[in-house]
């Protein structure tokens, strides 16, 4: 959940960047990216959006705990909203 304070690249860019450079697929974590999200203030749709599709292969779904009302963290130890 750690962002840099000044990254190089978007969260989205340097996953993009990884796929086309190692040309490998994707394990998309839905749950992740929704967590992500919301600790980091983005949209999950637009950023799914973003992804290659051809590359994703495979999708994995979780649950997360809120742990405060700014904080949610990716557990899997609650039930998909």
């Amino acid at each position: 959940y750690y962002t840099p304070v000044a990254p190089e690249l978007t969260e989205i860019d340097f996953i993009n960047a990884i796929l086309e450079e190692a040309n490998c697929d994707l394990l998309l974590d839905v749950n992740n990216v929704y967590v992500n999200s919301f600790n980091h203030q983005y949209d999950a749709k637009t950023f799914i959006a973003q992804l290659p599709m051809q590359r994703v292969k495979y999708i994995h779904m979780a649950g997360h705990e809120k742990v405060a009302d700014d904080l949610i963290i990716d557990t899997h130890g609650e039930a998909i909203i």
